[in-house]
């Protein structure tokens, strides 16, 4: 009869195989935790496997990617969340299962990384409730989230909420820690003899060096969707549940002694609010008519022009209260001549009044970015009467330009550049910027409806581009080495009302 697990039989490699297996999953299935004794890994057998994951990383990021981008898009399907949180202490994903290290790793059976089943994560919500809220309606809260007002009783109907596994979105590392508790018979049973010698604390006591594993720099993702019938206020209150829980009490193994606390990833919640903006205005946008859709980038165009023109009203302003009025007039007159110069320059390469505007804007909010956002030379396009046309080339311009500035302001430096052209009644545009740059397994599906790297809410806008682009019968494709460039290319048909020459 065979012997279960299977790979109890396996002999375990020294050291594991780079670029061929995950490090999590190589120790989690050779290192010698399952003997029920643990004695086949003496002290210096674990000593020797703990010094193979010190500061080593875990993790294979595309599909710690995509597997989070899956949850995030079941729990939105469902009227869920899903939010991203940042440890702010060491993370122990003991559970309480016995094994060699004195606390068990809980490693997720295909990523190879550290996680929080969602029982964990209900149980803290849950815990939280009972332990630190105070209202009346306590009771009825239990039996309504978890389905019963007390652990242990038969839930009469499932709760109002489904806990997704918290799964980690980026690598981590691996870090042993070493606790010598001077105390080890005061903390076993000292509550209960309190009087006899040996468990009273004292300096006196021999340490026991106690080794366990944490990862550092952990970023999970936790996802919570609501049955039917939940408003949607009540679904905010579980996540001020949770967030109380991560920030205070902390999640995973050895909380007590600090590990496992959490806060949102404010960078993750701008960007969720920020792609749930998006996603409503690029629905929006699809369901207007193209003058309609003409007059709101229009609209768009003048807030760009509106907002950097007070940005300039306020640099007068304070050189008239400094009285520097040789500065002033100087400031003025270059004001003057370099928006002449952007205009003029403009005009002449764009012909077009609406996507005059519309660049000239987008050019403005890069800058204001830290971007340069820079119109090739060579462009040069006549004016158009089909508004159909010009609408479908602001949309896929303006997601092109801001996905684009997504990741120039994600590294905090960067060019891009367009390039639009005009040929025997097609205009061709290529948008290319020397960002990230996209994964080649990801290169296929970015156009997909839904699909993004971003995070919750987002794949909605190049999905729609690609979709008007093609109602044209145009294309939209792109290129993309990680690491180096990003390159999109747009073809639609263009009814030129007049010649591009002057």
């Amino acid at each position: 009869m065979p012997t279960f697990p299977l790979y109890r039989e396996l002999q375990a490699p020294l050291t594991p195989i780079p670029g061929t297996m995950h490090l999590g999953l190589w120790f989690e299935r050779f290192f010698h935790g399952y003997e029920s004794d643990f004695g086949a890994v003496d002290k210096e057998g674990r000593s020797a496997w703990l010094r193979q994951l010190d500061q080593k990383q875990v993790g294979a990021r595309g599909e710690l990617q995509a597997k989070a981008q899956k949850i995030a898009q079941l729990a939105a399907s469902q009227g869920g969340q899903a939010r991203i949180y940042q440890c702010t202490a060491p993370f122990v994903t003991g559970m309480g299962n016995p094994h060699p290290l004195e606390s068990g790793f809980t490693w997720h059976p295909t990523l190879g990384m550290p996680y929080l089943p969602g029982s964990a994560v209900k149980g803290l919500v849950r815990a939280v409730l009972e332990l630190a809220y105070q209202g009346e309606d306590r009771p009825a809260l239990l039996k309504r989230w978890f389905g019963t007002e007390a652990k242990g009783d038969v839930p009469e109907t499932s709760g109002a909420f489904i806990f997704l596994d918290a799964l980690p979105v980026a690598p981590c590392d691996l870090v042993p820690e070493v606790m010598t508790p001077h105390m080890g018979k005061w903390y076993e049973k000292g509550g209960k003899t309190p009087t006899a010698k040996d468990t009273q604390p004292g300096d006196w006591h021999s340490p026991v060096p106690v080794g366990y594993l944490t990862a550092r720099g952990l970023r999970l993702q936790f996802a919570i969707m609501p049955r039917a019938g939940v408003a949607a206020d009540e679904l905010e209150q579980v996540w001020q549940v949770l967030d109380y829980a991560l920030q205070w009490l902390g999640a995973g193994g050895k909380t007590a002694q600090g590990f496992g606390a959490m806060q949102i990833d404010q960078r993750a919640e701008r960007q969720r609010q920020q792609a749930q903006a998006e996603a409503a205005k690029a629905q929006h946008m699809a369901s207007l008519s193209p003058a309609q859709q003409l007059i709101a980038a229009f609209v768009d165009a003048l807030r760009s022009h509106s907002h950097e023109f007070m940005n300039k009203l306020h640099v007068i302003l304070g050189l008239l209260h400094m009285k520097r009025y040789d500065k002033l007039e100087e400031y003025i007159l270059q004001t003057a001549q370099n928006y002449q110069a952007d205009i003029g320059a403009l005009q002449h390469k764009i012909k077009s009044p609406i996507i005059a505007g519309f660049l000239l804007g987008k050019i403005n909010r890069a800058g204001s970015l830290g971007v340069n956002l820079t119109l090739a030379e060579e462009s040069l396009i006549p004016d158009n009467p089909n508004e159909a046309q010009v609408a479908v080339l602001v949309t896929v311009l303006g997601n092109l330009i801001e996905n684009a500035l997504d990741a120039m302001t994600a590294q905090g430096e960067g060019e891009i550049s367009l390039l639009l052209h005009y040929q025997n009644g097609w205009l061709s545009g290529e948008v290319s910027d020397d960002g990230p740059g996209i994964e080649a397994q990801q290169i296929d599906a970015i156009f997909n409806k839904g699909f993004s790297t971003k995070g919750e809410n987002r794949g909605v806008g190049l999905f729609l581009a690609r979709q008007q682009t093609e109602n044209l019968g145009g294309t939209l494709s792109v290129e993309s080495e990680p690491g180096v460039f990003t390159q999109f290319f747009v073809h639609i048909p263009w009814d030129s009302r007049g010649t591009t020459r002057d």
